[in-house]
Parts: structure tokens; sequence; C-alpha cells
């Protein structure tokens, strides 16, 4: 299914391109900001993570091309106690007797397809917009470290309490400004808004506990900078 999507993405490229365009492609370091919605992950993972991206593109003409990319953020740590009473993951009391500590980790990886505009202000800086389609998987897993109702021996059995993933197929759009240090050279500032709450999930965890959990990731926002080289 990932192979049939990125032919289909890659279709518009295939057919206008005619050998003539302005190829490039770069590196982009970016940080990505989702939150999670209140007592729905919010008190357990990381909302920023640390992003690369490896991108290419082609230039049909002046103002119009396309754009791809890979993308993956790093395995985000936080360290989170959610105490007693607290709501968590979709359930009223998820600590249950006592307070939990938890090690958490969440990643986001994938892979983009955008057009773009462009609107040139100068013959070396112009400003653009982009639109189009993000496959994206989320991954998380939490380890419980500490739990007040749990002997400490009992906690070893409680590593990767909860490991859970999903892909998606999202929309996204961006928004930015190049500019070219020399022919060869460039640089771009963007900023992206991206619809990941396409990723939310809904699962149970171990077979003892009946409650079923939801994990409720809210729309990125996405910021970066890209040094591209062209052909």
């Amino acid at each position: 299914m990932y192979k049939i999507t990125m032919i289909l993405l890659l279709l518009p490229s295939l057919v206008l391109a005619d050998g003539t365009g302005n190829v490039y492609g770069g590196i982009r370091a970016s940080q990505r900001h989702m939150g999670f919605k209140s007592g729905l992950g919010s008190h357990m993972f990381a909302k920023t993570m640390n992003q690369l991206s490896l991108v290419g593109g082609l230039n049909f003409n002046s103002w119009l091309g396309t754009e791809l990319s890979i993308y993956s953020t790093d395995n985000t740590k936080r360290n989170a106690t959610i105490t007693f009473g607290k709501p968590e993951l979709g359930v009223t009391n998820f600590s249950g007797a006592g307070d939990d500590s938890y090690t958490t980790f969440a990643k986001i990886f994938g892979s983009t397809v955008q057009i773009t505009a462009r609107y040139e202000f100068l013959d070396t800086l112009n400003a653009f917009i982009a639109a189009g389609v993000n496959l994206g998987q989320l991954k998380v897993r939490a380890n419980m470290t500490q739990n007040d109702s749990l002997p400490a021996t009992a906690l070893e059995q409680t590593n990767n309490r909860i490991v859970q993933k999903r892909i998606r197929l999202f929309a996204m759009c961006t928004t930015g400004i190049n500019y070219r240090i020399s022919d060869s050279i460039g640089i771009r500032f963007d900023i992206g808004f991206e619809r990941t709450r396409k990723l939310k999930m809904h699962f149970e965890t171990l077979a003892s506990a009946p409650n079923k959990y939801h994990l409720d990731p809210q729309n990125s926002v996405v910021y970066g900078l890209t040094i591209y080289f062209t052909a």
C-alpha cells in the first residue's frame, strides 16, 4: 500500500517534467510542535520534537513546482508522573491506587509530496506556498518506572506497558522564503501546518486492565530551515 501510494503521488512529477526543469535537493532541520488533547496524552508524551528531512524537488517554471521529502523526528523522551485521580488516555483515574511514573517516547516519520507556487521579489529571493499530503506514522511507547501500589520487583513486568503505532495519510500546507546564495546553493525558512489529528489511536494494553485507552494528538506546526543544492 505504501509503495502504491508513493507511485500515485509521484505521477504529477513524471507527467509534467520535461528534463529541462530546475532540480534541487537538500536537508531540512526543523522543530515540530504537536500537543495532545487534555487528558488524552497531554500528561504523558512530549509535545515538541526535533526533526530532520531529506527533500528533493523540480521547478516546472519560475512559479510552479513539486517537492518530495522523507522525514523523521527523534525518539522524543519525557519523564512523566500521573498523580492519583488525574485523567489520562481517556481513563478517569489512570494511575489507579497510587501515583505512576513513566518514561515515554514519541516519534513521527514518513514522506510528503507537495505542489509549490512561488512569487519572485528579486532574482535571489522569492516567497512560496505549498500544499500536499503527508503519509506519516506516529509511534509511542511508555515504560512504567514507579508505582506506589506495586513492589519494586513487579515493575520489571510493566516495561513497554504502552507500545502503539498508527499510520495515516493527511493534509499539509507550508509557506516560507527562499534565498539563493549562489547559482547552486540556497537556504529556505518555512513554517508548515499538518493535520496530525488523523493519527489518533484507540487501544487496550494489559489483558488484566479492561480500560480502553485513547490517544489524541493535535495538529502540528513545523518550523524549518533547509539548505538546498540546485542542478
